[in-house]
């Protein structure tokens, strides 16, 4: 409901000041994705975990293939508002599904929380050492995921002459790949090869294109740059999810997974802000390609994650 709201004020804003507002509103509302995580968590075995957020992944790929272009329509033939309000109303009907259709998961029976503070309780019911090197993990990822799509769109602009309609083909590209790696892939994968070593390989295929797309020439290779980058997340949110529900006491994966949202929050303000200045950098003369600093700052970031990824060991967690 409060995305809802937010997206409405935000369609309806007359000035800057309404447009952080309605913004604001629904970042507030941003622990939905926390509690979504903690609610698969409760229904399903520790063991198939990183599929299950596989698939919750890849439901945010579908919508990275079909909002873009859904946007871009909607915008071209019913103004820029439109796309905002249309947005709106699509979580004021996820919130009516949820109230009509959703069962609870937890039942009746289920323990109070106590009057403990967070943070006591949170040294209480996680395995502090695998908890918080995930949590470092994902603030790290999600602040390098974050500078270059904070500069992408500006990138794709002047280093390749993308429009609108090109750069939403380009996301709904890498929304695709995405909705195949998490909904299809992760679960046997993580059979496979285990979710740490699953994570190790994602955080290397990222560091890795974020890399080498500041250096691509042409449009093949923007594409297989880009397609890298997409893999590489797609195998390292997940199964980090995954692993850090998997190390956290039953009765605390809204709190512990909420507070890694809350991380990636804090990595999805500082990422942008940081592309944004190193981008002005750039555009000074600082580097000789346009795009090159933040995106080789992102793959600096990355490559932190490979270290810590690696720190997580080959083998998995005990169901808790």
């Amino acid at each position: 409901l409060g995305t809802a709201a937010g997206f409405v004020i935000m369609g309806a804003a007359g000035s800057l000041a309404m447009l952080f507002a309605g913004r604001i509103i629904d970042g507030l509302s941003g622990g939905v994705v926390g509690t979504a995580q903690a609610y698969v968590a409760d229904i399903t075995s520790p063991e198939n975990r990183s599929r299950a957020m596989g698939i919750l992944g890849a439901a945010f790929g579908m919508g990275f293939v079909f909002g873009p272009a859904l946007g871009g329509l909607l915008a071209a033939y019913f103004g820029e508002s439109a796309p905002l309000f249309v947005a709106g109303a699509l979580a004021l009907a996820n919130a009516i599904l949820i109230a009509v259709f959703l069962p609870e998961s937890k039942s009746k029976a289920a323990p109070a929380a106590n009057e403990e503070s967070f943070f006591q309780g949170l040294a209480r019911h996680v395995r502090p050492r695998a908890y918080f090197t995930i949590l470092a993990t994902y603030f790290i990822l999600i602040a390098g995921f974050s500078i270059m799509t904070g500069v992408f769109a500006l990138f794709l602009a002047r280093r390749h002459d993308f429009d609108a309609t090109r750069t939403a083909y380009l996301f709904a590209m890498l929304g695709v790949i995405g909705a195949v790696v998490q909904g299809g892939l992760i679960g046997r994968l993580v059979k496979t090869i285990g979710e740490a070593r699953l994570a190790l390989a994602g955080s290397v295929i990222l560091t890795a294109s974020l890399a080498a797309t500041p250096f691509a020439s042409g449009l093949p290779g923007l594409l297989a740059a880009c397609a890298g980058i997409a893999l590489g997340n797609s195998l390292l949110s997940p199964t980090l999810t995954g692993l850090a529900s998997r190390n956290v006491d039953a009765d605390w994966q809204g709190r512990a997974l909420g507070f890694l949202q809350s991380a990636g929050s804090l990595g999805r303000w500082l990422g942008p802000v940081t592309g944004g200045y190193l981008l002005q950098l750039d555009a000074a003369g600082f580097s000789g390609l346009y795009g090159q600093t933040p995106f080789l700052a992102a793959a600096g970031l990355m490559a932190l994650t490979i270290f810590l990824c690696a720190s997580l060991g080959g083998g998995r967690p005990a169901a808790r």
